[in-house]
């Protein structure tokens, strides 16, 4: 009895499987990065504060090392996936096609992660700009755009450091 009903629990989880794996084949992935770009972005956009938050004593020449740390930080990550064995033997190239929470493709939710930052600090530069002078948020603006845009190059640099990895798909 026990046996077959865990035969037919197998069997049902293996069904789902299927069927899950067959709608997040379907999906459009191009419309839902946008969509949560969008979602995330859309309401800074309608959110209008003078007040900058406390930081520590950042000046524009942290810029580059936030750049660097970003770009260092992911490589260092995806070395360590490159030897995870739960990770898929093959990596598709990033791209917006590809599905960015599919945890066996790790550099899909790092191009995802990368976009999504260095679109979600244009609301910041725009408000900063239309302050005439608010230098700060000017800064924090840079320091977000500077991290995103250092995950992009981390993830053209780890296509050529781990070509191994990748495919042509």
């Amino acid at each position: 009895m026990f046996i077959k009903c865990r035969v037919a629990i197998d069997n049902f989880t293996a069904n789902i499987n299927e069927s899950a794996l067959a709608i997040l084949a379907r999906v459009n992935w191009l419309y839902v990065r946008l969509l949560f770009i969008t979602i995330g972005v859309a309401p800074q956009f309608f959110v209008t504060s003078d007040a900058v938050p406390e930081t520590l004593s950042l000046t524009w020449q942290f810029l580059p090392v936030v750049l660097l740390f970003s770009i260092v930080g992911l490589l260092f990550i995806i070395g360590l996936q490159a030897f995870n064995p739960m990770s898929a033997k093959v990596w598709l190239p990033p791209a917006w096609k590809h599905n960015p929470f599919d945890l066996k493709q790790p550099l899909q939710f790092f191009h995802f992660g990368g976009w999504f930052t260095l679109v979600g600090s244009l609301p910041s530069f725009l408000f900063a700009l239309m302050s005439e002078g608010n230098k700060e948020g000017m800064l924090i603006a840079a320091m977000q755009a500077s991290f995103g845009l250092g995950i992009l190059i981390g993830l053209r640099l780890s296509a050529l450091i781990y070509h191994r990895k990748f495919t042509n798909a």
